[in-house]
């Protein structure tokens, strides 16, 4: 049974304030681990022989993810120069990546910046009047907000260079976020919102088209304990963020809060350690050929 509760993607200002506590408590090694190990391969690949190299950054957040892509791309070829496009629809993150920026010794690269959802990029692509071709093409969990996840990735897809690479991450199978979100999609209102995709969802789209792709899964937890700790308010933002609704612990009805509390603190969710509470998010990088 659906609720009245009011979706995160609703209010921009509680979207980031919950996003900036998920980021913080948020194990970050595996990905940087498949940056240093993996991803230069790919790399050496796409920017061979390229005294330029474009990038295109889809739902780029606050910037961390795309500055260690760019900062990985000048370490394989320290003399080309990046032209790099950010598109992000949160002014409060588009912001936060631009003083991290300013902040961070990066030569060589230029910032276009679009503040737009991705169905605007993709119709303005649609109309010729934003079709560019890039060497990279990167979306972190995006294609949750979109309807037509096959539609957007092909559109991409060909906005690819010749050997040029699309790097989609996205929650793993064994996610236990993917499983909250489908166990409780229609109560939480995500319906129509929020596509609750993971890896085998998209890998079954590339298999459809026998469009190429490799696939890496990295073990990922983020740190949750505040959520059992009553009235935290960093709590209350990370519940929000993982149930993507708006102040969930004021507004939920008392059945589907219980519910949801008890699923995120279940044995087969979580690991203890030292006296916090991890939660398993674990997600996939999938590297689609052009």
């Amino acid at each position: 049974m659906a609720t009245s509760l009011k979706s995160l993607a609703e209010d921009s200002c509680r979207y980031a304030q919950a996003f900036n506590v998920y980021k913080k408590k948020k194990d970050f090694h595996s990905m940087h681990m498949f940056f240093e190990e993996k991803l230069k391969d790919y790399i050496k690949s796409f920017g061979k022989g390229k005294g330029t190299i474009k990038v295109l950054g889809i739902g780029s957040g606050s910037g961390e993810v795309d500055l260690a892509i760019l900062k990985k791309i000048q370490d394989v070829y320290p003399e080309a120069t990046i032209i790099n496009e950010v598109l992000e629809p949160n002014i409060d993150h588009i912001s936060k990546f631009k003083t991290l920026v300013n902040n961070t010794n990066l030569k060589n690269v230029t910032f276009t910046w679009h503040q737009a959802q991705c169905i605007k990029y993709e119709n303005a692509i649609k109309r010729g009047s934003g079709q560019n071709k890039f060497d990279f093409i990167h979306m972190a969990q995006v294609l949750y907000y979109v309807e037509n996840a096959a539609s957007t990735i092909e559109l991409f897809r060909n906005c690819l260079q010749s050997g040029g690479k699309l790097m989609i991450m996205i929650m793993s199978d064994s996610s236990k976020l993917a499983q909250l979100w489908r166990k409780y999609g229609h109560q939480l209102n995500l319906t129509g919102v929020y596509y609750c995709y993971s890896c085998c969802d998209i890998t079954h789209i590339l298999e459809e088209r026998n469009i190429p792709y490799q696939c890496f899964e990295l073990k990922s937890d983020v740190e949750i304990t505040d959520c059992f700790t009553d009235g935290n308010e960093n709590g209350k933002l990370m519940v929000d963020f993982l149930t993507h609704s708006c102040n969930f612990d004021e507004t939920a009805p008392s059945d589907l809060k219980a519910e949801v509390m008890q699923y995120l603190r279940s044995p087969d969710c979580i690991t203890e350690k030292d006296g916090k509470i991890y939660f398993t998010n674990n997600i996939s990088v999938l590297m689609v050929d052009s």
